[in-house]
């Protein structure tokens, strides 16, 4: 299977990874954009997650690193990898059905509204 070996100031922090993944991620998060004040604390973050694949039946949301905190400086490593093993993880939520049927829907909603309101656009130019 693939794995993420992540990797904090060189020390292995975690071998994410399971068979029946359909995401796998590492991100920083936080503080990342532009407030200079705010430099001097921990305002990033890194988190290891991913969600399993519809294929698999399950649907849930994994998490091998929630919400480490990180500064600038640090290094972080992300080795993608073929491995027989990984790392449980460490929290597992199984998707909630009702909210991404709402999400979809808000998304169809938006993709509709964007169309009806440049549809003169797409229909001019579809010779």
């Amino acid at each position: 299977m693939i794995t993420l070996e992540v990797l904090h100031n060189g020390k292995l922090i975690t071998r994410a990874g399971r068979a029946d993944l359909g995401v796998l991620h590492a991100i920083i998060g936080g503080d990342a954009g532009g407030n200079d004040s705010n430099r001097a604390g921990h305002d990033l973050t890194l988190h290891v997650g991913g969600m399993t694949s519809k294929q698999s039946g399950l649907d849930e949301h994994l998490t091998w690193i929630g919400h480490m905190e990180v500064a600038i400086g640090d290094e972080i490593t992300v080795r993608i990898v073929e491995s027989a093993q990984a790392d449980a993880p460490k929290k597992q939520k199984p998707v909630d059905e009702a909210t991404r049927k709402q999400r979809r829907r808000e998304a169809y909603e938006n993709a509709k509204s964007y169309y009806l309101e440049h549809r003169a656009e797409y229909e001019s130019n579809a010779d």
